[in-house]
């Protein structure tokens, strides 16, 4: 029996979401039946879950388990799926986890597994550790960390929920010596940036794309804001004056069509936005 979760219109979305039993869930790459029995034809490329929800409660985020927790696959599995990927010769792996560093026994664990191939990971820099940057190091794999920073300045840190009851100043300082680490190591990294975020300005926002450059990035991204319903910051679109509004044709990087994004706060203009999305797309290029 499947159950459906159902929110309508104008109600409150609690961000409910449906939870299972992950070790028992199949594989989507192998058979039922044995596990060595692959179920999809060889890739080039393939996306990879080896955990699932996030222990973080970023306030954009719907990556939010009411209790925190993060499921982990069993290894069994994990270990079939690392030979369907070896066997297939799959030439790049992007690990779809939020927050792949989360768990280190597993994370270094996969590193010193996984066959040669291109391997993203998302990696939230505050909780890279020196055992971490080993394993990356030591992989067979060709690794980049994907470091969503979102901002370096404390005020807006703190309004996103960055590792909630920290300081945020602490926080700022502290992906700056993490990215320096990453960076010391000759390790790939990307750094992703959020623009159009509560308190933000245009000056805010270009003190952390000049860090985010400064820090040795092999690319740096922006993205605009969207309110995901369920998320804190969704609840409080209105006391915190975020405007949205479908303006896709006005910048040309990052927008997703026929969704809305905060293109207006008390602290950025529309106009600002734009210009904001401009230098966005020009720093991706």
């Amino acid at each position: 029996m499947r159950l459906v979760h159902i929110v309508f219109v104008g109600a409150i979305d609690k961000n409910d979401q449906a939870v299972s039993q992950l070790s028992t869930l199949p594989s989507p790459f192998l058979s039922l039946d044995d596990e060595d029995s692959a179920v999809l034809p060889s890739s080039k490329f393939q996306r990879w879950e080896t955990q699932r929800g996030c222990a973080f409660r970023c306030t954009f985020c719907q990556h939010r388990g009411t209790n925190q927790s993060v499921a982990s696959i069993k290894d069994s599995r994990v270990e079939a799926e690392l030979r369907f990927l070896a066997d297939t010769k799959t030439r790049k792996v992007n690990v779809v986890d939020p927050t792949f560093n989360h768990n280190q026994v597993n994370a270094i664990s996969i590193l010193n597994r996984i066959h040669a191939c291109a391997l993203s990971l998302q990696t939230r820099p505050e909780k890279v550790t020196s055992k971490f940057l080993d394993a990356v190091q030591n992989s067979a794999a060709n690794v980049t960390l994907e470091c969503g920073v979102q901002t370096f300045e404390p005020n807006e840190l703190k309004l996103i929920g960055r590792i909630p009851g920290t300081c945020s100043e602490a926080t700022a300082k502290k992906v700056d010596k993490k990215l320096a680490d990453i960076k010391e190591r000759g390790i790939q990294f990307e750094v992703s940036l959020i623009y159009g975020l509560p308190h933000q300005t245009v000056d805010s926002f270009m003190r952390s794309l000049e860090k985010a450059h400064l820090s040795g990035a092999d690319k740096v991204s922006a993205f605009p804001l969207m309110l995901l319903r369920g998320t804190e910051l969704y609840a409080r679109r209105h006391e915190l004056g975020l405007r949205e509004d479908f303006l896709q044709s006005a910048v040309t990087t990052r927008i997703q069509d026929f969704i809305p994004h905060v293109v207006e706060t008390p602290t950025l203009s529309t106009t600002e936005w734009i210009h904001l999305g401009e230098i966005a797309a020009a720093t991706e290029k």
